[in-house]
């Protein structure tokens, strides 16, 4: 007989003594979704993880700036006043943080529901 040679993807080879079924691949088709599946599952979980933390950042420097601005007092403003802009800083910092994931999040393809709380 004539010689053939393998057809790349059609899962059939062709050979000197005519066609024969290629082997099994090495993954079935459930392996290769679970897979795809627990790589989704952990993108997401980073995601949350990353999240979580700059929502946290945000939520501590607001409670900072209004524990701040709940202890003015006429003996202690200049040292409240400085300590007030610190914490506007630091909370203000915190939100940009926040923003730029939500940005890059967005760039990325993640879904918005990975990054609610």
């Amino acid at each position: 007989m004539l010689g053939f040679w393998v057809l790349s993807g059609t899962g059939l080879v062709l050979t000197p003594e005519g066609p024969a079924r290629a082997e099994a691949p090495a993954q079935s088709r459930y392996e290769i979704l679970k897979e795809r599946a627990e790589v989704e599952e952990a993108r997401e979980k980073e995601w949350r993880e990353r999240y979580a933390k700059h929502a946290q950042d945000v939520q501590n420097a607001r409670k900072r700036l209004e524990e701040i601005e709940a202890s003015h007092t006429w003996t202690n403003r200049g040292v409240t006043r400085q300590q007030e802009e610190q914490a506007l800083s630091v909370l203000k910092q915190a939100e940009s943080a926040l923003d730029k994931l939500h940005q890059q999040a967005r760039r990325e393809g993640v879904p918005p529901g990975w990054l609610r709380d």
